[in-house]
């Protein structure tokens, strides 16, 4: 990966977090890649999303899994709560 830029100073918000299922995106400029992962590290979503975008993750279990959101260039990693 070239010349990547760090989205986590960046006014990109994922929310609820903790969420039941249901999260959505705020702040995004243009369309990104949205990966997530398990506790053990292994892929269990992805998805294209887009600014004020839903994203329906019901099917995840209860827990704590890691997520990457990349958005041209830059990346944004963080970490999501399931708590259904």
């Amino acid at each position: 990966i070239v010349n990547t830029k760090d989205l986590s100073n960046a006014q990109v918000t994922i929310y609820p977090n903790p969420t039941s299922g249901i999260i959505q995106f705020k702040g995004l400029k243009e369309k990104s890649f949205l990966t997530i992962y398990n506790i053990e590290g292994r892929e269990v979503h992805q998805s294209s999303v887009s600014d004020e975008a839903t994203i329906d993750l019901s099917t995840l279990g209860s827990g704590l899994y890691f997520f990457t959101l990349t958005e041209g260039s830059s990346v944004k990693t963080g970490k999501l709560i399931m708590a259904h």
